[in-house]
Order: structure tokens, then C-alpha cells, then sequence
């Protein structure tokens, strides 16, 4: 037989008596091949599997984990897009332990990392989250949210989150078939203008249906092309392939269109038996446990944000209503100061009388005039006009002084002379 091309495989049906496997061609023909002597690989959407080929390290045929992850993100963000890519990781970030401790074990990243991306010689880094999602989580969309929200907090850079779906569950609930792309307020709420933070979901049971029919595969309005297409069906192979005790088959001698595809495939073909039973049954406890811990962790999250809410609002509070309470006390204190200050004035220049103190309640307590002149008597009104002068150092506060002194000693000589 000769050699195939991966992207020319659209189909399979499962083994015959004789232990072949019919393979559909996207020419209309089709091959067959005993098992015996085909390939043998595992599914790479199991945790540890998709983190050993896209994780840090790893490397096949000179292809480490950064080079296959940067072909996977140009295959299918920027598909066929010849003047924005990424072309760096930067680091591998360690997100894992960050959420870990921010969320209380709520959240588990599979791949993220900082990457650089070149945009007609514009360079800029921006942060990657790649999911690998085989359980049925109820609210997708917002633990995605949630994932790409705490990396944008941490790392205060424009985030992409990439979510392959490999399971059918948004077909069955009638949510996104497709690839949504979503822009957000810091708070969550959908923003179509705001690009700080983009949620991708490829719904591999989608994409691998549309690869079946060979109809035009799409990703941001950008088509995919073969080295993409190749990509989703590697990624989605439970959703098209046949296994035969837990394995998939493929003619020997695959073509890929990229060295970093062909490197991914042969990290496949190194698990064993033993390996995969092990992965089968960690991916259905894996599955159980992460439903029933997001719900768990979601509804713990709300009692503790609510009771973290009220602890906060009460603060909030009570330091709002300290300085209010200050800024009311303090106006009430200087008006009763003042009143107050008045009030003892009056006393202390009923006792004293001195000019000096007169002048000095005129200077400060222009509002207190009317007790100014009641200070002044018949007896002790006959303040010289030199002494008067002396304490005044602004002109028109002196006349004013003098002429309130003299309105004061004709009130009180008009009463004398009437009694």
C-alpha cells in the first residue's frame, strides 16, 4: 500500500472477520488494512496525554512541546493568516498552583503559558490557556470565563482561552455547535468592543461531522487549512475514530502536513496497554469528580463571596459612616464651638472689659457684633481714640470699631439722660 495522507481520511468502519479496517477516502474511494500490520495509537485528548504533547519538554524527531503548541495555535486561531502569528513561548507559566491557591482547588489548567505574537513586525505577548474538555460541565462559558479572568488578573496581558470540546454536550443542549468568540467586562458581561480577553470553543463533534461531509471548516472566519484540519481530527479522534480494545488504527506510513503533527502521532504510538487502561479509568473518575467539584466549588464560591461580600460591605460601612459621621461632628463642632467661644467671650469681657479683648472678638467674631456692643457699658465705654488705634491695624475694622463704640455710647447716654 502506498503512503496516505492523514487529511485524506474522513472515515472508518470497524473491523471485518478478517481484522481489516475500511477507510474512507475524501475522494469517494476507500482502502482496507489489517489491524496486524497497521499503526496503533491512543487518544491524545486524556490529561496527561495532551499535556505530555503539548507540555514543556518532550522532543520527537527535534519537535519539542513549544514548537508542536505553537503549530496548533497558528493551525487553528490564526489559520491561513499570513501577517499575525505566534512565534515564541515565552515561559510556561504556573497557573496550576496560582489558581490552586486563589480558588481553593477549584480550578485546574491543563496547558497555559505566555506566547509572543508578530503582527505585521508588531510584536506583543499575550497569555494561552489550552483546554482539553471531555466531561459534561454544565456552565462551560463561564468556567472558561473564570480560567481566563484569574490569568488576566495575574498577568495584566490580553488573554486567549481555547477550549476543545470532545463531547457532545453542547449539541444535546442546544448551546454553541460551533466557535464563539467572546469579548468581556471585567464583571463578565459580554463586550463586543473590549479585546482583552477572547474565549474560543471548537466543538471537535461539530468540526469532525462538518471534516466527514467535507464541507469548509471555519475559526474566526478563517478557514482552516489541511495542517488544521488534521489537528481537530488527531484531537477529536474519539468522535469519528473506531477503537478496537481502547486503541485506534491508521495505515502505516501516515503523510502529516507538519513535522510537529507527525510528532505528536509518534508520542502516541509509545503508550502500551498497561498505560491505557490506567488513563481510562483516571479520565472516568476525572470526569465524575470534576462535575461534582465545579458544582460543589461554584456554590462554596458564592457562600464564601457572599459572607466575604457582607464582611466588605460592613467595612465599607462603617469606615463610610465614620468619616461622614466625622465630617457632620466636625460642622457641628465648630458651630457649637463657635457658639460656645461667643458665649465665653461674652463672659470674659464682662469680666475683664479690656479694649485688647474687645478688638480681638471683633477681629475673629465678626457674626458676634450685636454681643460686641452689649460688652460695652456705660462706665467703660470711654476707650480712648489713641488706645483704639493702637489695636486695630487694618483701617476700615477701625472705623467700624469706632463708629459700633460710638452708636453703643449714644444708646447709652440717650438712657441715662431718661432716667
Amino acid at each position: 500500500m502506498s503512503d496516505i495522507n492523514f487529511v485524506n481520511i474522513i472515515d472508518m468502519e470497524k473491523p471485518n472477520i478478517d481484522g481489516a479496517i475500511t477507510y474512507k477516502l475524501k475522494d469517494g474511494k476507500s482502502l482496507s488494512e489489517i489491524i496486524d500490520i497497521s499503526e496503533r495509537f491512543i487518544d491524545p485528548s486524556y490529561d496527561s496525554v495532551f499535556k505530555t504533547i503539548f507540555g514543556d519538554g518532550n522532543t520527537v524527531n527535534n519537535i519539542n512541546g513549544n514548537q508542536r503548541l505553537l503549530d496548533l495555535l497558528n493551525s487553528i486561531v490564526y489559520a491561513n493568516n499570513t501577517s499575525k502569528k505566534f512565534i515564541k513561548i515565552t515561559t510556561r507559566s504556573n497557573e496550576a498552583n496560582i489558581m490552586d491557591k486563589e480558588t481553593k482547588g477549584m480550578l485546574r489548567l491543563d496547558i497555559s503559558c505566555e506566547a509572543k505574537i508578530s503582527d505585521n513586525n508588531n510584536k506583543t505577548n499575550k497569555m494561552v490557556n489550552i483546554e482539553m474538555q471531555l466531561g459534561k460541565v454544565k456552565d462551560i462559558i463561564p468556567r472558561l470565563y473564570t480560567y481566563g479572568n484569574h490569568l488576566y488578573r495575574i498577568y495584566k496581558k490580553e488573554t486567549y482561552v481555547i477550549a476543545f470540546i470532545n463531547n457532545d454536550y453542547l449539541t444535546e443542549n442546544n448551546e454553541s455547535q460551533y466557535i464563539e468568540t467572546l469579548s468581556f467586562y471585567p464583571n463578565g458581561q459580554k463586550r463586543k468592543d473590549l479585546d482583552l480577553m477572547k474565549i474560543i470553543i471548537v466543538n471537535l463533534n461539530e468540526e469532525i461531522q462538518k471534516i466527514r461531509k467535507n464541507q469548509k471548516i471555519e475559526i474566526m472566519k478563517n478557514e482552516l487549512d489541511n495542517k488544521g484540519i488534521c489537528w481537530l481530527k488527531l484531537l477529536g479522534i474519539r468522535q469519528w475514530g473506531i477503537t478496537f480494545d481502547g486503541f485506534y488504527y491508521f495505515p502505516k506510513n501516515l503523510i502529516f502536513p507538519s513535522e510537529e503533527l507527525k510528532s505528536a502521532f509518534m508520542i502516541l504510538k509509545e503508550y502500551n496497554e498497561i498505560q491505557l487502561a490506567k488513563l481510562i479509568n483516571i479520565e472516568e473518575s476525572d470526569k465524575h469528580l470534576i462535575e461534582v467539584s465545579y458544582d460543589l466549588g461554584r456554590e462554596k464560591g458564592i457562600k464564601e463571596g457572599k459572607e466575604e461580600g457582607i464582611k466588605e460591605g460592613k467595612e465599607e460601612g462603617i469606615k463610610e459612616g465614620k468619616e461622614e459621621g466625622i465630617k457632620e461632628g466636625k460642622e457641628e463642632g465648630i458651630k457649637e464651638g463657635k457658639e460656645e467661644g461667643i458665649k465665653e467671650g461674652i463672659e470674659e469681657g464682662k469680666k475683664r472689659k479690656t479694649l485688647s479683648l474687645l478688638v480681638d472678638i471683633y477681629n475673629k467674631k465678626k457674626e458676634s457684633l450685636v454681643e460686641l456692643i452689649d460688652l460695652i457699658d456705660g462706665e467703660n465705654s470711654t476707650f480712648k481714640m489713641e488706645e483704639i488705634e493702637k489695636k486695630f491695624n487694618e483701617e476700615p475694622k477701625k472705623e467700624e470699631f469706632i463708629q459700633l463704640l460710638q452708636k453703643k455710647r449714644k444708646i447709652i447716654k440717650n438712657n441715662n439722660n431718661n432716667d
